[in-house]
């Protein structure tokens, strides 16, 4: 992100069939970008089985010994139900702090930006999860063990940069399946296994994208199915456009079509980043995507900083869902899969969190500093349009997921 005061004026609820991404699903603040905290998705009720539904058995918060409303870990201890998101993020121990008494958690699990924590002991205890669970930026993490009471899951599974060996995330994953789990699974930026073969994007772990009902009943359908009639926008034209001048083409197509289709519905953005100057970030973090001009950052034109945008998310909740599932039936992965609403990156074939030899083979291109950054475009495909892939795609997918926005776009090149 670029600092607030550069900001022009002027999470969402993830469709299974669309291509996730961060994780989607993939990029973000704690994985790929500098980093900016979002609204967390309001929190779901608890039911008694695995559903992907809301359970009507709970109406909403309660009191009494052991239920407590979010707050720091250090006040948790004793408490059996969270009334709301349960965030541990930050842990810079090996392990968590002692939540053993926490049996249930209403909204959402989410672990994340803890780099040093290798399991979830502390968690041990933990029986349901009313929201999403999300374990997010956790490369020294070794084992699930520590959820091995977990039977409920009221929405999503999200594994993203997680040090878990491959097979014993499948183990984690049939388990749930097991206990009736029935929703999508998001598994991304976690190498393969030399002790087992495991294809997350397959049904058995990813889910189904949908019900079959027809031969066509595989095809991702338009977020929209009566798109308008669009004529891109020239550079000049789009508000904060000239950060799209300093992104891979291929991503500054989709942006200004994306730009596009939001001012058609109504909504208004503005571009506020695109390419960054590397310099060492620190920490585990090799580089973020903007340094390679493969990701944009945008925000809602009536928020004058990002800091009003997150403050203000409930109220423009549906116009961020709405720029999030365009940007994701485009191919391009949203920051919100993992805290950063603001962030869009695509880089097909690559993970989210740059690994090594990836970092080495762009500054082969690019220079040790990175300032030729256009040269490292050479490392994707040229003819866009000949790669055979089926979302969820690592990176953002090279030929959109969503039928109708891929027509649409290629009608547009």
């Amino acid at each position: 992100m670029i600092p607030e005061n550069l900001v022009s004026p002027r999470h969402t609820l993830h469709r299974a069939h669309h291509l996730l991404l961060a994780a989607a699903l993939t990029a973000t603040a704690l994985l790929t970008s500098a980093g900016c905290a979002s609204a967390q998705p309001a929190p779901s009720t608890l039911g008694a089985e695995q559903s992907t539904s809301t359970s009507t058995s709970a109406a909403g918060p309660r009191s009494g010994p052991g239920v407590c409303a979010p707050a720091p870990l250090s006040e948790l201890r004793g408490c059996t139900l969270i009334t709301g998101d349960l965030v541990i993020e930050n842990i810079r121990e090996s392990a968590l702090p002692d939540l053993g008494s926490i049996e249930r958690v209403e909204g959402s699990l989410i672990v994340r930006q803890s780099f040093l924590l290798n399991h979830l002991e502390g968690l041990r205890n933990l029986d349901a999860v009313g929201g999403d669970l999300m374990l997010v930026g956790l490369p020294g993490l070794a084992t699930l063990e520590g959820l091995s009471k977990l039977r409920v899951v009221g929405g999503e599974l999200h594994l993203v940069e997680v040090g878990v060996d491959a097979c014993l995330i499948a183990e984690f994953i049939r388990g749930q399946r097991e206990r009736g789990y029935q929703g999508p699974a998001h598994v991304i930026g976690v190498d393969p296994s030399p002790h087992c073969q495991v294809d997350f994007a397959s049904p058995e772990f990813a889910g189904p994208l949908t019900t079959p009902a027809s031969p066509d009943a595989g095809a991702i359908p338009a977020p929209n199915p009566t798109l308008p009639p669009i004529t891109l926008p020239d550079i000049d034209e789009i508000r904060g456009g000239n950060h799209l001048e300093t992104i891979h083409p291929e991503i500054a197509l989709r942006a200004r079509l994306l730009y596009e289709l939001l001012e058609h519905e109504g909504i208004e953005v503005v571009f506020i980043s695109g390419h960054r100057s590397w310099s060492p970030p620190g920490g585990r973090r090799l580089a973020s995507w903007h340094h390679v001009g493969m990701a944009f950052d945008l925000n809602l034109t009536h928020r004058a900083t990002m800091s009003e945008a997150n403050r203000h998310y409930e109220a423009d909740r549906k116009a961020w869902e709405r720029i999030g599932e365009l940007a994701e039936g485009l191919g391009i992965i949203w920051g919100a899969r993992y805290d950063d609403i603001f962030h869009f990156e695509w880089h097909p074939g690559h993970h989210a969190r740059m690994r090594q030899h990836e970092f080495d083979a762009f500054r082969d291109l690019a220079g040790q500093d990175l300032g030729n950054y256009r040269q490292g475009w050479s490392l994707y495909e040229d003819d866009l349009q000949s790669v055979d892939e089926t979302p969820p795609c690592l990176g953002g997918c090279y030929i959109p997921p969503d039928q109708g926005l891929s027509e649409l776009l290629d009608s547009l090149r």
